[in-house]
């Protein structure tokens, strides 16, 4: 496993120069409506843009009032105006790769911390709270989820 940004920088080169592609990482279910992540992709013009949702066990991606995300895992001391979850579907460019190394076991989360250190506008977030969503992320939660007939 090499974790959520490992993964991806291991497909580099099947991506052409201008394209992006959407990332889902592999411990959620979810029928969230992507148009929306999209859309605000593309209005921002960020490297990265993040799905989040407004409630959950984790409200750690902070975002101003721009929909710009400003701090991650409090990392940078930075409240903005929401904390949301971040719900590990995101879209990236090709050119945020290259912040990556290939066969490193690491997070999408410093790399973005990096960003947002560096340009504050860089790192994108639009919260999306329809549809269900799902965080499979250990064995209690994915055998809890396959009782009620979901997993």
């Amino acid at each position: 496993m090499l974790d959520s940004a490992g993964g991806i920088k291991n497909i580099e080169d099947l991506i052409t120069e201008n394209e992006r592609i959407i990332v889902y990482n592999g411990d959620i279910i979810t029928n969230m409506p992507s148009e929306l992540l999209i859309r605000k992709h593309f209005e921002l013009n960020t490297s990265v843009t993040l799905a989040l949702r407004s409630n959950g066990p984790l409200l750690n991606v902070n975002i101003d009032k721009e929909g710009f995300v400003c701090d991650m895992r409090h990392t940078l001391k930075n409240q903005g105006v929401k904390s949301c979850l971040f719900a590990g579907v995101y879209i990236v460019e090709k050119s945020f790769l290259k912040r990556l190394t290939v066969g490193r076991i690491e997070s999408i989360v410093l790399p973005l911390v990096e960003m947002i250190k560096e340009n504050p506008r860089s790192v994108g977030a639009v919260v999306i709270d329809d549809g269900c969503w799902y965080d499979v992320g250990s064995l209690d939660e994915y055998n809890r989820l396959v009782k009620t007939g979901i997993g």
